[in-house]
């Protein structure tokens, strides 16, 4: 004779069983172990951005969709990372990456700040400035957000302060990269997050 008692306060799954033989019961522990760090996924992407002109739809569409899908993760992100191929060579990843942000307060206050239009961060490399406003919304995300190095303001590209601004404009080259300026040479950027 057998029966099973659960406890799901612990994980543990306790079986109590009557040996007819001898006459004694016997309570067994089942431990259900959950991990304490669940997989993650990289979820990211990169472009060519061209000199002279804005990014073309697909990839302005891609952009808004790892922007929609940063801000819904909510509290399973755990990283976000911008990559400038001018600064970082090889394939993007969360171990490959130019600037991460991992502190999950400022994480937490960028997906707050998506949607609106109202700047949040320092401009560090720690805690990037998330601008808004500078670009056209145009089969973009609302708002047209952009990252930035170096300033607090979304419209304004300084020598030397990283700038990454995908929602610019499809005519529009002031997308910003990595070697400072407004308008800068061909280069591949990229965004992604750990979730």
């Amino acid at each position: 004779m057998s029966r099973a008692l659960f406890d799901n306060g612990n994980n543990i799954g306790k079986e109590l069983t009557y040996d007819t033989d001898d006459g004694i019961w016997d309570l067994k522990a089942h431990y259900d172990f959950v991990s304490a760090n669940p997989p993650t996924t990289f979820y990211s992407h990169t472009a060519t951005f061209t000199s002279g002109t804005g990014l073309g739809s697909s990839d302005v569409s891609a952009f808004t969709t790892i922007f929609t899908d940063f801000k819904a993760a909510g509290a399973s992100v755990t990283g976000l990372y911008l990559f400038f191929g001018a600064a970082t060579s090889g394939t993007f990843s969360e171990t490959n990456y130019t600037y991460a942000i991992t502190n999950t307060t400022h994480i937490t206050a960028y997906q707050n700040a998506l949607g609106g239009s109202t700047g949040v961060g320092s401009g560090t490399t720690s805690y990037w400035y998330l601008g808004f406003n500078c670009g056209s919304t145009t089969g973009g995300y609302t708002n047209s957000p952009s990252f930035h190095l170096g300033l607090t303001q979304s419209c304004q590209c300084d020598s030397g302060t990283p700038v990454f601004r995908p929602f610019i404009g499809a005519v529009n080259g002031n997308w910003g990269g990595y070697g400072g300026g407004c308008s800068q040479g061909t280069q591949v950027m990229g965004l992604g997050y750990l979730a």
